[in-house]
């Protein structure tokens, strides 16, 4: 049975710049903007990482026993992470996808019984899913982070080079909005979101890379998941879903009594905003136009608790990266009249 706990911690990092205090710890995430009521949500240091194998959505639903009436203020903890958009394959018949470049796994989740988080007053606080064969690591944990957002960041360098289009580049892409507007035009589909990769160099962390692009736009649904495979970078502005007890963001709905968080997600991923309509005749033409496989691009990326529930953001404007490759999905929903 875990106990829902909240520190007040003294610190003057922003919430762009929060993900620093991270540094050399595994698994970081950082979440900004309006998430959890806004503010930030950062972390390290899982108690546990979801094993390639399992399924990624039936993770959602495993979580901790929580003691009673607990403060509805609180996130604690929960799973962090993302789901790629490859996983759309695992839901509908779609046909196998383009060549991958440069692979990610198809979704990357862990557990975390602890985080610091900034509330939309700027106040910082140490929260945690305490449990007593946790007491001990739990309270290092609080003494380490208390200690280092004290302290303060320290930014380093981060270099970017050029990015272009992968091959067949501009004119592949064009063609293939062409062939999606023919498409269109024998009424196999409405409407469908065509994508390109930029891709590039780089050198860097990705904790520097994140507090420095995210400063500026201040996107609502920010976010920053690194790992041994390699990291997002996401300056998304979208939500996916957000449920809170039994309501499901601004289309409202109540969920079915035995419907889990596992059965939310599989009913409404991947996002029909970057697929297209009808959904998955969209899928399968972007499977059959685009010239490479998206990865966690237009997936989600967020979190599942226990106490705050569900949250995923649409990971549009989204740098991933593995070693020195950096790439960028690009693209819009082409219509009869698309230019």
């Amino acid at each position: 049975m875990a106990r829902p706990v909240r520190i007040a911690l003294e610190g003057g990092v922003s919430g762009a710049e929060a993900c620093l205090l991270l540094r050399g710890d595994r698994h970081p995430f950082a979440l900004t903007g309006a998430w959890a009521g806004g503010g930030a949500l950062i972390g390290s240091e899982p108690v546990r990482v979801a094993d390639p194998s399992a399924d990624p959505f039936s993770l959602l639903d495993e979580q901790p026993a929580i003691e009673e009436d607990p403060r509805d203020d609180v996130v604690g903890g929960g799973w962090f992470g993302y789901l790629g958009y490859g996983l759309g394959a695992r839901l509908e018949p779609v046909p196998p996808s383009p060549p991958r470049p440069a692979p990610l796994p198809p979704f990357a989740f862990a557990f975390y019984d602890h985080l610091l988080r900034l509330d939309a007053t700027g106040r910082w606080w140490f929260e945690a899913l305490w449990t007593d064969d946790r007491d001990a690591a739990l309270t290092d944990r609080l003494g380490l982070l208390r200690a280092r957002l004290a302290e303060g960041v320290r930014e380093r360098p981060v270099r970017v080079g050029d990015f272009v289009a992968t091959p067949p580049g501009a004119a592949g892409h064009l063609a293939a909005v062409g062939a999606c507007r023919e498409r269109i035009a024998a009424g196999e589909i409405h409407q469908a979101s065509i994508c390109l990769r930029l891709e590039g160099r780089w050198e860097g962390d990705p904790l520097d890379l994140f507090g420095r692009t995210a400063r500026q736009p201040q996107p609502r649904h920010a976010a920053l998941v690194a790992g041994p495979w390699g990291s997002l970078c996401s300056l998304s502005p979208e939500l996916f879903l957000r449920r809170r007890g039994r309501l499901v963001s601004t289309v409202t709905g109540t969920l079915r009594p035995g419907m889990g968080d596992a059965d939310l997600v599989r009913a409404g991923f991947p996002p029909r905003s970057v697929t297209g309509a009808p959904k998955i005749q969209a899928m399968r033409v972007i499977a059959e136009l685009e010239s490479t496989a998206r990865e966690a691009y237009t997936g989600a990326i967020g979190y599942a608790s226990p106490i705050a529930g569900l949250e995923l953001n649409v990971a549009i404007r989204t740098l991933e990266a593995r070693g020195e490759r950096i790439w960028l999905g690009a693209g819009g929903g082409i219509v009869a009249d698309s230019d």
